[in-house]
């Protein structure tokens, strides 16, 4: 008998953004250009207080540049999160799935992928960016990018190791074949807006 949970299957749907459904509603196109247009006064009187005051316009930066503090230093990070995201998954669950397609009992592979995966996960994709982002001089929003992709690889992994173990475990208990999606499917999943990873997309 199958267990019921390897049935279930998240299903993906073409759907508008919340941004653009508001922007069909009348009313709120009315409030989103009073706000541009308030935006853009602000904006002129701004450049000509500088001009009355200084005889030229100041662009002044300086928020900027507290903000996006360290933003050059932000890559290394995002390069070592990626990295790991990208090969131990799949590398993993390709190693899992070719030593249980012999075992009877594949308890011990598992068990010892689930670890890996789970000490990995911590390290890499837990302490490693939160460390980096205490320990290093960056700025507030510098620090929020490397945040929000740590929430990214992690949501995109566990979305492809969820979508690809059930259909590897129904195939064994079927005789049938036993292998992980194509590499390329994973690659162009991390960089897909999406978080059900599907080998094909509509």
């Amino acid at each position: 008998k199958k267990h019921p949970r390897l049935q279930k299957k998240k299903v993906f749907i073409e759907c508008k953004s919340l941004i653009d459904e508001l922007l069909e509603v009348q009313h709120f196109r009315t409030i989103y250009n009073i706000f541009v247009a308030i935006l853009i006064i602000f904006i002129l009187r701004a450049v000509i207080v500088d001009f009355i005051d200084n005889g030229c316009f100041v662009l002044d930066l300086e928020i900027f540049t507290f903000s996006f503090g360290g933003l050059h230093m932000v890559p290394l990070p995002w390069l070592v999160m990626f990295l790991y995201t990208l090969l131990t998954p799949y590398k993993v669950l390709q190693i899992w799935a070719d030593s249980i397609k012999t075992l009877q009992f594949p308890t011990l592979p598992t068990v010892i992928a689930a670890v890996v995966l789970l000490i990995g996960h911590t390290t890499v994709l837990g302490f490693f960016p939160v460390y980096t982002v205490i320990s290093q001089p960056f700025g507030p929003a510098s620090r929020f990018i490397i945040i929000f992709e740590q929430c990214r690889f992690l949501m995109k992994s566990h979305s492809f190791l969820r979508e690809t173990v059930p259909p590897i475990l129904r195939a064994r208990s079927d005789h049938g074949k036993m292998q992980p999606p194509p590499f390329s499917t994973y690659l162009y999943f991390l960089f897909c807006p999406t978080f059900i990873y599907r080998e094909h997309y509509p």
